[in-house]
Parts: structure tokens; C-alpha cells; sequence
């Protein structure tokens, strides 16, 4: 079901590989630029070349909106902007740049540099808006000497950052809030691919071979697939989120089931030479570049499709097209299709009911050509060669022996008659319980006994029979909610699961756990309460309501700071309980963040500190993200000492220089622009013994001049 095209060949090995918007595909070769392809023609539209890109080029990236090149040669990035093919920013580091990646915006570039430091900085401006991390983020022993430190790996999810690097440690981080970090140290060994599945979740691969799936702000234990592969370099997610592809770079992809936990193939395309890179596009377009240099344009089966197929009313080749590709089975539509074929099964069943053969097979000739689903069919019409039989043994109310035909004739548990016995069943089953509870045990024995000779209720009968106390107790127990008595019969004699009364709890009390879910979702503190009130002291259910129970409480704490007013408590109590952020107010609360925070990043890009705490008032002292505001308020002074230097106002430039080491200690980027002030200026800067050592980051909460000096 997979076509392959061989879309071209390259003159040189492709160091990037991209799709970005509308499947436009963006690549880079070692030693000829890079290039802007069709995908539906496999065309270049036009070609991009830069002296400064080149075999040198250390590090490159294509932002997703398709709009920017960002490449690195040693400790410069450039920034380049395709539509005019012109550098449109230069960004220098005091460091050798290894790694770069834009965000899902297209608005950052965060990089990784030889001595393990990862930087984030503005498409637009050469100010470095933050420091995230700083590799290895464990402790190393204090004898061991760490002569190359490295960042391996980044994956970026809305305004969430993934990376990897010396140690084997992952750090993940909202970069507009800067709280709630996670450190994830799953793998002692180099990773080099991350991948986001959703916000909470991310997998990784390290060059041992292991798949771990991380799941953080919800305390689930990483899960682990040990794989026979080795040197892991790129995970995607499929169109199906249950499926990633694994990249090796040797002549095989592999497909591996994260929800299932195991690998569904590990040769689900192969090739006749190695591969380099892998970029998945819209609408199932996946591109392999072989190591021979070759570009392969692969269509692989959607959703989208099997979709259309669905709506389309064509179950033949929608079967098909799920029987060969694991992709598309188990996902929401594969569901769809499986209740539109029981729909159209059901008819075939009620026609052959009443002997119309012609009917039903005209029903379900829509999938005569269909491999997946064939022998069911010819099982059905099998089946009712026998119906009469059925029928006859059903109507002379000989159950146990039509039950026997059900069970070797599958199709007769979709007949009205079949319905009819369950029900039947049911109203029996409930008779002989009314009489038990009322000591009448021989009277329960004779409504009982026309099914003792029934397999698939002869189990249950027998065993209530033999132990009528501990079934009583069992139904009590169920009418008074008894958990504790349910469970330790339940530990006993796991049959008793079977009951209907039993069957019917369960499904109640999983249907008030969701509703308990919405109501916190919506902020309906009260309703959830009651509910929970109900849910309390059930043990299957115990961790799960005790979580739902501490998140509304938080919840009552968010929406009364709301309420007040009380932005600062509101943050802290988001910050303090992540589960928040997914809630109608947290998200409502996020979205202001994020819009003030780049109001904020654009004063700070311009040196504008007055602004910055007008901009955020009361929330300027916010604890919980004081490394956020602490960064822009760095930010900002950095970009007015250079905006002074580049004016000759040294004076003034020396003065801010003193003020900023005042305030926030002497640190790595303050030293790089006092050298460039020195140089330019040739005026040695005097700095107190002091003000020497490093200062804690979150040090200017406490400075008063500061403060003052934005009043």
C-alpha cells in the first residue's frame, strides 16, 4: 500500500532535512547550498546559496513556518530569510555552536554549544534572551574532570523545549514561564533523538538502543522499550500517535507501538543502501535521503484517507487499507469503520433472519474483495444453514442447547432470539436473587435449574449455589456500597465479577469519575465536590480520587485568587500545581502569560526596563518565575550597555555596567560585553573584590536599587 518514488538525486550528502508548511520540503547539502523543493513535482523552485554556508557549517535548521534558514559556523549564527536569500540577522557566541532548532512558533532559536550550554535567543535580534541549561545537570564526582561536555539533541512542543547532552539527562522546560523544569535522567548514555508526544509526554532514544517514554506533571514511572538497534538519530511521530519511526541510519526503519509498548516492525521500510534523513509531511508524505544520495518520496496511508474512505461508504477499501498498515489500526477511525462494518453485519444478520439470502449477500457485498473480513462473512452465512435448528430450540425454550449452538455459531448471538435468552437470563438471575435474599434457596434452586445445563452460566449457578452466604453477603455488600466487603470477597472468588449488579457499579462509578473530571475541567468546584463525596473510600478506585480530590481543592485556592483579583497567588498556585494548566481558568491564565511575557521580551530587546515592570506590575516579584523575569530584566540592561557603547557613551555605559554587578553579580555574558567595552573604550572597569564571585540568578529580588530605579 506504500508507493515509493524516487524524487532525486542530490550531488552531495544532505545535512537537513525538512517539510515545512503546505509540504514545501526545505534541504541542505554538504557542499551545494541548500535547496526549496516541490514535493508534488519533485522540483526545486529555487535554490539558496550563502558564502557562509558551507562544508563548514556546524549546525542548521529551517523554521517550520518555512520563512527562515538559522546555520552556524563555529560561534555565529546567521540568520537567513529565504524569500530574499539574505542574511537578516547575525548572532555572536563566545562559544562553538553545535546544534540549532527553531520553536514551534518560528519566533526562537535555541542552540547548543560545544561546552554543553544551551542558548535561546529571538529570530530577529542577537541578544541572548536566556541561558536554559547548562550539561551535565547531575552531579558529577568532584574527581572526575569533564574535558567535553556536548547538547546531542532538542525537540521543541508549543511553548515547551526538550534537550539532551553530556550525562544522558533530558531537561524540558516552558520557555515563557520558566517554572516547573523537569530533569528527566532516564539513561546514563548519549541521546541523540526526542520527540514530544503531547505536552506531558516525550520519548527519547539513546545510541544503546533504548526507547524510554516520559511522561512528566502527571508522576507516571517511564516507561522502557529495549530495541536490537543501536544509534538512535531521529523519532517521529506518526499521523496515528500510538506509532513512532525510528531512524538508525542503517538500511531499515522501524516502527514501534508506545502505547502497547513493542516494536511493530523493525523493517517496516527498507532500502538497498543506508539512510541519512527522515522528515514526515502533511498528509502521510514521508522523505527518506539514502546515504547514496539519493531522495525518496514516500505516500504513507492517513487518517485523512481512511477517512474519506469511511465517509464515502466504501468499507472495502477502507479494510484494505487498514489490514496493511499499522498505522491506521486502533485509531479513532479504524473504531468508526469497525461499528459502521458491525452496523451493516447486523443487517446481514436480520436478513438472513428471516431467510432473505438474496439480501444479505447483496449487503455485504460491498466487501466481497476484502481479505479482512472475508471468513467472518462466510462464517455468518455458514451459521444460518443451521438457523432453523436455532429457532426451533428457542421457540420449544430449550436454552441451554441453543445457548450450545451460540457458542458454536457465533453469528446467532446477534439475533433477536439471542437477545430475547440474555434478557430472559437476566429476569431469572434477578428472581433467584429476590428469593435468596428472602431464604427461599430451594425456590431459587428451581427458577435456576432450567439453566444449569447452560456452559456459559453453569459456572456462576454452580458456585452460588454451593456458597449462597458469601453470595448474599456479595449483593448486600453492592447495595450498601460496601467496598471493603466487595473487595475481600471479590480476592476470594473473582467470579462474583461476573454478576450483573457487580458489572453495572463499575460502569456507574466509572461514568461519575469522568463527570468528576469535567466539572474541574470547567471549574464547577461544588459539583465535584459532591461527587467526590460519593467516590470516597473505594478502594479500586483510591488513588485516582484522591488525586481529583487534591486537584479541586487547588482548583477552589486558583478560582478564589482569580476572583480577588490576586494574579500573583494565582501563577504560584498554577506553578505550584501543573495539573492546573490544563483547566478552562489555567489555560485562560497561560494565554494572558504568553502575551504578556513577548510584550515584555520586545522591551527588553530594546533596553526598556521601565516597561518591563509597567508591563507586569505586581507579577514582577512573581517568585515562581523569577528566573523568566530575571532573564528580561538582564536582557534589557545587556542591550542598553551595547546600545551605549555602540553611542560612545562610555561613562554612562560604565555606570550601568557597575549598576548591573551591583544587581546581579558578575556572570559569563556581562564579561563578554565589558571586554568588547574595554576594547572599544580603553577604559579598564574596577570591580570590587566582591563583586568577583557569582551571584545566586534570582539575587535581584532583593535589590532595592533595582526596584527603585523602575519606580
Amino acid at each position: 500500500m506504500l508507493k515509493i518514488d524516487n524524487c532525486l538525486t542530490t550531488r552531495s550528502q544532505i545535512t537537513a532535512l525538512q517539510t515545512v508548511q503546505n509540504n514545501i520540503v526545505i534541504y541542505s547539502t554538504l557542499f551545494h547550498g541548500t535547496k526549496v523543493l516541490n514535493s508534488d513535482r519533485c522540483e526545486t523552485d529555487f535554490n539558496i546559496a550563502n558564502k557562509n554556508l558551507n562544508s563548514k557549517t556546524t549546525a542548521l535548521a529551517f523554521s517550520p513556518n518555512g520563512k527562515f534558514i538559522a546555520f552556524a559556523n563555529k560561534n555565529i549564527i546567521y540568520v537567513l530569510y529565504i524569500s530574499s536569500h539574505k542574511i537578516i540577522k547575525t548572532i555572536k557566541t563566545d562559544e562553538a555552536i553545535t546544534l540549532v532548532v527553531f520553536d514551534s512558533s518560528s519566533q526562537y532559536i535555541f542552540c547548543g554549544t560545544k561546552k554543553g550550554r544551551v542558548f535561546q535567543y529571538r529570530y530577529n535580534n542577537s541578544s541572548s534572551l536566556s541561558r536554559l541549561c547548562s550539561f551535565p545537570l547531575q552531579e558529577i564526582a568532584r574527581d572526575k574532570v569533564i574535558k567535553n561536555s556536548f547538547v546531542s539533541a532538542f525537540a521543541t512542543y508549543e511553548n515547551l523545549v526538550a534537550t539532551s547532552g553530556y550525562g544522558g539527562s533530558i531537561f524540558v522546560i516552558d520557555i515563557l514561564a520558566r517554572a516547573n523544569r523537569n530533569i528527566i535522567t532516564n539513561s546514563s548514555v548519549r541521546i541523540d533523538a526526542l520527540c514530544f508526544i503531547d505536552r506531558d509526554t516525550i520519548v527519547s532514544g539513546d545510541v544503546d538502543g533504548t526507547i524510554y517514554i516520559s511522561t512528566f506533571n502527571k508522576n507516571k514511572i517511564t516507561d522502557k522499550i529495549v530495541t536490537p538497534f543501536s544509534n538512535i538519530t531521529q523519532i517521529i511521530l506518526m499521523p496515528n500517535p500510538q506509532y513512532i519511526l525510528i531512524n538508525t541510519q542503517t538500511d531499515s526503519l522501524a516502527m514501534v507501538d508506545i502505547k502497547n509498548y513493542k516494536i511493530v516492525s523493525d523493517n517496516y521500510l527498507t532500502f538497498e543502501v543506508d539512510i541519512n534523513k527522515i522528515a514526515l509531511g502533511e498528509n502521510g508524505l514521508l522523505l527518506v535521503a539514502l546515504k547514496n544520495l539519493e531522495l525518496l518520496k514516500i505516500e504513507i496511508p492517513t487518517i485523512a484517507e481512511l477517512k474519506r474512505l469511511i465517509d464515502a461508504d466504501d468499507l472495502d477499501k477502507a479494510f484494505n487499507l487498514v489490514e496493511h498498515s499499522p498505522l491506521l489500526q486502533d485509531s479513532k477511525e479504524h473504531k468508526e469503520l469497525e461499528k459502521k462494518y458491525h452496523i451493516l453485519y447486523q443487517k446481514a444478520v436480520e436478513a438472513l433472519t428471516y431467510n432473505n439470502i438474496a439480501l444479505a449477500i447483496e449487503i455485504t457485498s460491498t466487501l466481497k474483495n476484502n481479505h479482512y473480513k472475508q471468513e467472518n462473512i462466510e462464517a455468518l452465512f455458514k451459521s444460518f444453514e443451521h438457523f432453523s435448528k436455532f429457532n426451533i430450540l428457542f421457540l420449544e425454550k430449550r436454552y441451554p442447547l441453543a445457548y450450545a449452538m451460540c457458542s458454536k455459531y457465533p453469528a446467532f448471538t446477534h439475533t433477536p432470539q439471542y437477545k430475547k435468552m440474555e434478557l430472559l437470563w437476566k429476569e431469572t438471575f434477578s428472581n433467584a436473587q429476590r428469593q435468596m435474599l428472602l431464604k427461599r434457596d430451594d425456590l431459587a434452586i428451581a427458577i435456576l435449574q432450567e439453566h444449569m445445563t447452560t456452559s456459559s452460566k453453569k459456572p456462576l449457578i454452580k458456585f452460588i449455589l454451593n456458597h449462597t452466604d458469601q453470595f448474599l453477603q456479595f449483593l448486600k455488600a453492592i447495595q450498601k456500597r460496601d467496598f471493603s466487603t466487595i473487595n475481600l470477597i471479590l480476592s476470594k472468588n473473582k467470579i462474583f465479577s461476573n454478576i450483573p449488579n457487580f458489572i453495572s457499579l463499575m460502569n456507574e462509578i466509572e461514568t461519575n469519575i469522568l463527570k468528576v473530571e469535567r466539572y474541574i475541567l470547567k471549574g464547577m468546584i461544588t459539583l465535584a465536590k459532591n461527587l467526590i463525596k460519593e467516590l470516597v473510600d473505594i478502594p479500586q478506585i483510591e488513588h485516582r480520587i484522591k488525586f481529583l480530590l487534591y486537584k479541586n481543592t487547588k482548583m477552589e485556592l486558583l478560582q478564589k485568587a482569580y476572583i480577588r483579583n490576586d494574579f500573583p497567588l494565582c501563577y504560584e498556585t498554577l506553578d505550584n500545581h501543573p495539573c492546573l494548566t490544563t483547566t478552562e481558568l489555567g489555560s485562560r491564565l497561560e494565554r494572558d502569560w504568553s502575551k504578556m511575557i513577548k510584550i515584555c521580551e520586545n522591551y527588553a530587546l530594546q533596553g526598556d526596563i521601565k516597561n518591563i515592570k509597567l508591563t507586569l506590575g505586581k507579577l514582577l516579584l512573581l517568585s515562581t518565575r523569577r528566573e523568566k523575569i530575571g532573564d528580561l530584566l538582564r536582557v534589557s540592561y545587556h542591550v542598553k550597555i551595547k546600545f551605549l557603547i555602540s553611542r560612545k557613551s562610555f561613562k554612562k555605559a560604565e555606570l550601568i555596567i557597575n549598576s548591573y554587578i551591583e544587581i546581579f553579580g558578575m556572570d559569563n555574558e556581562l564579561k563578554l560585553i565589558s571586554k568588547n567595552f574595554e576594547h572599544f573604550s580603553s577604559i579598564k572597569i574596577s570591580i570590587l573584590e566582591n563583586h568577583t564571585q557569582k551571584l545566586p540568578r534570582d539575587s535581584w529580588l532583593k535589590s532595592e536599587f533595582l526596584l527603585n530605579m523602575v519606580e
